[in-house]
């Protein structure tokens, strides 16, 4: 993957958020799913 360069600091702040919004939510998709398997193996 290739991000072109930000011209300013904003896009660069912009795109850090977007970069950090999708970590946590593939991190919280990928526990809740552990999680729901936990549940099935206990009942």
């Amino acid at each position: 993957m290739y991000f072109a360069p930000p011209q300013t600091q904003n896009q660069k702040h912009k795109l850090l958020l977007a970069i950090g919004r999708t970590i946590i939510q593939l991190s919280v998709a990928f526990f809740s799913n552990k999680n729901v398997n936990k549940m099935r193996i206990e009942l």
